[in-house]
């Protein structure tokens, strides 16, 4: 659940151009999009902290647990 959610924000204003950075800001899905009446859209996206941590994690176990399998695999060809 904590990947759906973006931690800061970046906003685009469609017609001028003009980024936005918000550092506290918090975005379901980390993505949206805004039009008031008759104005510009604005179009924002968050990082996904928690993902971002989750991925990180996943490829640190990752390759250790691929560097143990080709230890076992190297034992069990000499045996």
């Amino acid at each position: 659940m904590g990947s759906l959610i973006g931690v800061t924000s970046f906003s685009l204003n469609w017609t001028t151009g003009i980024w936005f950075f918000q550092p506290i800001f918090a975005l379901l899905f980390a993505a949206g999009a805004l039009r008031p009446n008759y104005g510009p859209w604005n179009i924002s996206f968050g990082v996904p902290v928690v993902a971002i941590i989750v991925i990180i994690k996943w490829i640190r176990t990752g390759r250790h647990a691929l560097a143990a399998d080709r230890t076992d695999e190297g034992i069990e060809a000499i045996a």
